[in-house]
C-alpha cells in the first residue's frame, strides 16, 4: 500500500508530473486494456466452474485450466505494471479508469495531482482524502 504523502514521498511540481505522461500513458493503456480482459476472462472462469459442478468434462477442465493461467497471467502483468507506476513515485488507483496520483504540493497543501487515462494533460488535484469525487480544476 502506497505511503501518504510525506517526508520520504516525492512531491511532483504539475510540470514533472505532465513530464511522464508519455510513459504514464503506455502503462496505463496496457493496465486498462489487460484490466478488461481479466474481467471477461474471470467470468468466464466462474461460468465455467460454475457449470463443471454439476457435471465436469475432460474439455471443462482443459478450458478451466487455460482460464485459471490466463487470469493469473494477467493478474501478475497488472500488478507489475502498478509497481513500475510505484517506482516513478505515481499511485495507480483504479485499473478500469485508468486513474492515477502523483504525490504534490498544491498551493499550501499536500494532496494529489490526479490524471485519467485519455486526458491530455494533467488538470485535476484532490486532497489526501477526498479522491477522484473530490477532484478540482488546477489552478492556472
Amino acid at each position: 500500500m502506497p505511503n501518504p504523502p510525506g517526508a520520504d514521498v516525492k512531491l511532483f511540481t504539475r510540470d514533472e508530473a505532465e513530464k511522464t505522461l508519455p510513459l504514464v500513458r503506455v502503462i496505463v493503456r496496457d493496465i486498462v486494456g489487460d484490466y478488461d480482459v481479466f474481467n471477461r476472462k474471470s467470468q468466464e472462469l466462474s461460468a465455467i466452474t460454475a457449470r463443471m459442478a454439476a457435471r465436469p468434462t475432460k474439455e471443462d477442465l482443459k478450458v478451466q485450466q487455460e482460464l485459471e493461467d490466463e487470469v493469473g497471467a494477467l493478474k501478475k502483468r497488472i500488478a507489475e505494471a502498478a509497481l513500475e507506476l510505484e517506482e516513478l513515485g505515481i499511485e495507480l488507483k483504479d485499473c478500469q479508469l485508468g486513474l492515477v496520483d502523483y504525490p504534490s504540493k498544491i498551493g499550501d497543501d499536500i494532496g494529489y495531482l490526479c490524471w485519467k487515462f485519455n486526458e491530455d494533460k494533467i488538470a485535476f488535484w484532490h486532497g489526501l482524502s477526498e479522491g477522484y469525487a473530490g477532484r478540482k480544476p488546477l489552478p492556472q
